[in-house]
């Protein structure tokens, strides 16, 4: 869990981490020097903790690069401190049975409104196809990594926003088996730093597509990058959403 100045949802997140019917996990929190407050949560459920940091960091995918090298489990799995596991048997009921042979499981993730009520929220359906080619079809707090997938990978902590979509195209460009699972996983904060509009995550989108993508439609999928960001720009502007 990277986390930073996160007072206000922390100890949501945490709970519902800890409060997990299955009991095999690793919990490791990793906070970039917050100065709200947070330490002090932190700090309150410390013996259900297994590890945790609290030091200046560069951003999000800095401090997944620690948890990444600090881990020991299996399965890796990411959740933001402004986020909540679904409910208290979701781990347990992906993980009651085997994945011999696959190295990525995924499920979806609901998107919460404003008034942090169940009512009319977003859901975020999870899809690892071609779809990832135009897009990141997959949301991290969806998505369990086997550990070996980060044996010749890191984050590249210089993205503000798109590093997670690196892993998830490297892996479907190498054909890494995947198994979707038809269950919610995280309610998701709408205040992520994927949730604001900047061509940042549009020009990082177009980086990691040159690097893993080599054929001809490459240029039209770089394209296509562009065209969705001034198609959402204008969305934004005219109608204010």
């Amino acid at each position: 869990m990277p986390a930073f100045n996160a007072a206000h949802t922390i100890d949501a997140a945490i709970k519902s981490v800890i409060e997990q019917t299955y009991k095999n996990i690793e919990y490791i929190i990793i906070d970039g020097g917050s100065s709200d407050g947070s330490v002090d949560i932190i700090r309150k459920y410390e013996n259900k903790i297994h590890y945790w940091i609290s030091e200046p960091d560069s951003g999000i995918y800095h401090a997944m690069n620690k948890g990444i090298i600090l881990s020991k489990g299996d399965w890796i799995f990411f959740i933001g401190a402004d986020d909540k596991l679904y409910n208290s048997d979701t781990i347990k009921t992906i993980f009651h049975k085997c994945y011999d042979g696959i190295s990525l499981i995924y499920g979806n993730i609901l998107y919460q409104n404003r008034e942090k009520h169940f009512e009319n929220m977003q859901i975020y359906i999870s899809y690892y196809n071609y779809l990832l080619l135009l897009k990141n079809s997959l949301h991290h707090q969806a998505v369990f990594y086997r550990r070996s997938l980060f044996h010749n990978f890191r984050y590249n902590p210089t993205f503000k926003v798109c590093a997670d979509y690196e892993l998830n195209l490297k892996s479907f460009v190498e054909k890494v088996p995947a198994k979707k699972i038809n269950q919610i996983v995280s309610v998701c904060g709408n205040n992520g730093v994927s949730k604001r509009l900047s061509f940042q995550g549009y020009k990082e989108q177009i980086i990691i597509k040159n690097k893993y993508i080599k054929n001809k439609y490459k240029i039209i999928l770089n394209i296509q990058t562009v065209l969705r960001f001034l198609i959402k720009k204008y969305i934004v502007s005219r109608y204010k959403v």
